[in-house]
C-alpha cells in the first residue's frame, strides 16, 4: 500500500534545480533570503517520508540548539503537520513519523555529545562557519557510515571570511568531485531579491557587509573579528606554515579548563624572539586523566604548564581542586593570575608579529581564533565591549593565557635584568 502525501512547499526554480542536483555531500553558499534553510529542511522531510529503511534518522544542526529552534522548529511542524500519524516532541525538538519510524531532530553544535553514538541518514549543517570542525569529523561523518552510500549531508551558509570550516569544506567540495557538490548563488544573479531592494541594502550597509551577505564574497571579513586582521597578516607574511618542533627548546602549554564544556590546549615554544605554536588539542566531556594522557603522550620536553586561576577552585563534594588532581597525575601546574579579557587580548595583539603557527597541527585552534569576535549591538550600531561567548571562546582563552604566560614560561636565565622593562 502506498499513499500520496502532499507537503505545502512549492520550490523556487533554483531550489527545484538544487533538489535534482544533490550528491552525497553538498556545500551550498548562497545569499541571504535565498531560502536555503527551507530548501534543506524540505529535502530532509521528503527523504525521510520516502525512506524505506528501518527507522531513518535526520538532524538539522545550527551553531546553537536555541538557534535551530528559532530558525526552523515552527517551519518543520508546519510542513509536516498534514502527514498521517506525525507526532511532535516539543521537549526534544523532534518530529516522528508513524509509517516508517522516521525522525527529524534539531540539534546544536554547542551540544555535540547529544549526537554521539547515533546513526544518521541525512544531516544538515546550517551556518557551518560557526560550528566546530570536530563536530563533522568526529561525530557527524562517522554517524553517516551505517547508511552509506545512501546517507548524505548538506552544508548551508553565507561566507564569513576565507578561513573557517565553511570556506574549507567548500574548497574541498570544489576539488573532490565524485560524491561532493559545491555551488554559489549571488543575489545579483538569482533574481530572487528585487533590484531596488538590493540597491537600498547596498546603500545602507558597509561594502564589506554587502559583499559578504548578498554577493557571497569569501574575502569579506567578519564584523567584529578580534584577531582576523592579525591572522591575515600572519598568513600573508608566511607565519602560518609548517612549524617544526625545536628539540633544543622547552615546550610549554596553555590550557582552558572544561568538564562538560570544551577543554583546549595549545603547545608553544620560544625560539629566539619568535613564539612558535606547534600543536593544539580540544575535546569535550572527558575526565582530567584523558587530557593528562594526551599531554604526556606527546614527545615534547616540557617547561611550564599554564592553567587559569580557576584550576584551584575546590569541588563541593570532595573538597579537592583540579590543580590537586593534576599534580597527583604528574602535571606540575603553574597557576596564572586572574586578569581581564582586555588585558589578554592586548597581550596577544602586542605579540602577534612574533607568532608562528603550524598550519596542520593548529588548524582547529586557528579556526577558532578566526571565528572569535565581538558581538554587534544592532540598536546602537557599535561593537559590544566583550567578546561573544561561543565555541571559539575556549581556544581564544587558552591562547591568551599562553601569551600572558610567556614571561612565566621563560627560564630564569632568559629573563631581562630587573631594571629593564619587559614587553610581550
Amino acid at each position: 500500500m502506498t499513499a500520496e502525501i502532499a507537503i505545502p512547499y512549492k520550490p523556487r526554480p533554483l531550489q527545484r534545480q538544487l533538489h535534482n542536483q544533490m550528491r552525497r555531500f553538498n556545500v551550498i553558499n548562497c545569499h541571504r533570503r535565498f531560502g536555503k534553510t527551507t530548501f534543506a529542511l524540505m529535502h530532509a522531510i521528503r527523504d525521510c517520508v520516502q525512506n524505506k529503511k528501518q527507522r531513518p534518522r535526520y538532524a538539522f544542526v545550527s551553531p546553537l540548539l536555541k538557534q535551530s529552534k528559532t530558525v526552523c522548529w515552527d517551519m518543520l511542524q508546519d510542513f509536516t503537520r498534514g502527514i498521517p500519524g506525525v507526532k511532535f516532541n516539543q521537549q526534544e525538538l523532534r518530529v516522528d513519523f508513524a509509517h516508517n519510524g522516521g525522525r527529524i531532530a534539531l540539534a546544536g553544535g554547542d551540544m555535540p555529545d547529544s549526537m554521539r553514538g547515533q546513526r544518521f541518514d541525512g544531516v544538515i549543517c546550517d551556518e557551518y562557519s560557526q560550528i566546530p570542525g570536530t563536530l563533522w569529523t568526529q561525530v557527524l561523518r562517522p554517524a553517516l557510515t551505517d547508511r552509506a552510500p545512501d546517507s548524505w549531508a548538506i552544508f548551508i551558509g553565507t561566507p564569513s571570511g576565507m578561513d573557517n570550516n565553511f570556506a574549507e569544506i567548500y574548497r574541498h567540495a570544489e576539488t573532490a568531485g565524485d560524491n561532493w557538490f559545491a555551488v554559489t548563488y549571488r543575489a545579483d544573479q538569482t533574481g530572487i531579491i528585487d533590484e531596488d531592494e538590493l540597491a537600498d541594502a547596498k546603500a545602507t550597509m558597509s561594502s564589506e557587509e554587502y559583499r559578504q551577505e548578498f554577493l557571497c564574497d569569501w574575502s569579506a571579513n567578519t564584523k567584529g573579528s578580534i584577531f582576523g586582521t592579525d591572522l591575515q597578516e600572519a598568513e600573508t607574511d608566511g607565519r602560518i606554515c609548517s612549524v617544526p618542533w625545536d628539540r633544543a627548546a622547552e615546550v610549554h602549554i596553555g590550557v582552558d579548563l572544561g568538564i562538560s564544556d570544551t577543554f583546549t590546549i595549545w603547545w608553544f615554544q620560544e625560539v629566539g624572539r619568535e613564539i612558535h605554536f606547534i600543536d593544539y588539542y580540544e575535546n569535550t566531556g572527558q575526565a582530567l586523566d584523558h587530557y593528562v594522557k594526551i599531554i604526556k603522550d606527546k614527545p615534547y620536553t616540557y617547561g611550564r604548564y599554564l592553567f587559569p586561576h580557576d584550576v584551584e577552585a575546590r569541588e563541593l563534594g570532595t573538597g579537592v581542586s583540579r590543580s590537586d588532581t593534576l599534580r597527583n597525575l604528574g602535571i606540575p601546574v603553574t597557576v596564572m593570575p586572574r586578569t581581564s579579557m582586555e588585558d589578554r587580548i592586548s597581550a596577544c595583539r602586542m605579540a602577534f608579529q612574533r607568532l608562528y603557527f603550524d598550519q596542520k597541527k593548529c588548524a582547529e585552534g586557528l579556526r577558532a581564533l578566526r571565528a572569535w569576535k565581538y558581538d554587534y549591538n544592532e540598536k546602537m550600531r557599535v561593537l559590544k565591549p566583550k567578546p561573544q561567548h561561543s565555541w571559539a571562546s575556549h581556544a581564544a582563552d587558552s591562547f591568551g593565557l599562553c601569551l600572558e604566560g610567556v614571561r612565566f614560561a621563560r627560564p630564569a636565565s632568559a629573563l631581562r635584568k630587573p631594571d629593564q622593562s619587559w614587553i610581550v
